[in-house]
């Protein structure tokens, strides 16, 4: 009997040893869940890139914010508050929700797409240019299917790309104009030109037969097309210099 009885206090002492240990891995391991949420919140909510969560029905349209980061409520102007729960249409302009809906099959096909460009819509009502890159996160038992998306702000690259155009449309309406003038002053100068190789020539066949006043003629004639040449030779010069 005391040997049945010594096996079992043995027995007794080594399941409540192996249970204290379980519990001790258990509470590890809880802490250890508690430490990595408390990092992944802190990430998540004080991160430098604008970041949110959005459900997804079971038609695959977005539904609601789940969850958004500080950087997500300075870009848009909203409190947290103010956008968990709302549609994710409330931050999209019209075009770009139609869009999303849009391209939705296929973004749902391939669990995520990378650097779609879509206009926001601001608290205040104005828009801003952003990329937008997605990752879809398949439902399990703890929590539906939803969407994580971070947001890239392009405004100022936009507005850098729509300077660049404008100076390019403007130096192309330059160097049309420079070539319509570089034409035209090539006609001026050809017609004068013309005028003056002409009068030498019936100066050098008839200069025998010509009398002093028709001699003159044609020597004022030369004068004049020479003034004119001159002055559209400065013409030309006064461009250029108002070019550089």
């Amino acid at each position: 009997i005391g040997l049945l009885v010594g096996l079992a206090v043995d027995d007794f002492t080594g399941q409540r040893k192996r249970l204290q240990e379980a519990v001790e891995a258990a509470r590890l391991a809880n802490r250890q869940l508690e430490m990595s949420q408390r990092r992944y919140r802190l990430l998540f909510e004080q991160g430098a890139d604008p970041v949110y969560l959005h459900g997804l029905d079971h038609d695959a349209e977005p539904t609601s914010f789940i969850a958004v980061n500080d950087a997500t409520c300075g870009l848009l102007g909203y409190t947290r508050e103010e956008l968990i729960g709302q549609p994710n249409r409330l931050v999209l302009t019209p075009a770009a929700y139609e869009r999303m809906l849009a391209e939705l099959p296929k973004y749902v096909a391939e669990g995520e797409y990378a650097n779609c460009e879509v206009q926001l819509l601001r608290k205040d009502g104005t828009v801003l240019d952003a990329l937008m890159s997605g990752r879809l996160e398949p439902a399990t038992a703890d929590h539906p299917v939803y969407s994580r998306v971070t947001l890239y702000d392009i405004t100022a690259r936009k507005e850098a790309e729509a300077a660049i155009e404008a100076a390019l449309a403007h130096e192309k309406e330059l160097s049309e104009l420079k070539s319509r003038f570089v034409s035209m002053a090539s006609h001026e100068f050809r017609n004068p030109l013309a005028g003056i190789l002409t009068t030498t020539e019936s100066l050098a066949l008839l200069w025998e037969g010509m009398d002093k006043r028709k001699i003159d003629d044609r020597l004022n004639r030369i004068r004049d097309q020479v003034l004119r040449l001159s002055a559209i030779t400065d013409d030309v010069l006064q461009q250029t210099r108002l070019q550089t």
